[in-house]
């Protein structure tokens, strides 16, 4: 329905879950962003202001990347007996 809204939010959020999760989690995004709640993030939106200015931020992009994931165990082929 809000396809485009998918990659915005991601998979299995908000617009891309059925309506009783939809409801559910602007529930949780109400809670979230009511004026005292936003209140209490001041402290935290000044750290990483305080950090990105210090020059000690960190982009996604100078971080190593993640680990491969092991490789998948070898798979035998199973043949179907010989139709003789």
């Amino acid at each position: 329905m809000y396809d485009f809204n998918v990659p915005t939010f991601g998979r299995g959020v908000v617009f891309d879950v059925e309506q009783r999760i939809r409801t559910e989690q602007f529930r949780m995004f109400t809670d979230a962003l009511k004026k005292e709640r936003l209140k209490s993030y001041v402290p935290q939106f000044v750290q990483e202001a305080e950090v990105r200015a210090a020059g000690t931020w960190l982009y996604r992009t100078q971080l190593p990347p993640p680990p491969l994931p092991p490789p998948p165990p070898p798979r035998t082929l199973q043949h179907p007996a010989p139709c003789w």
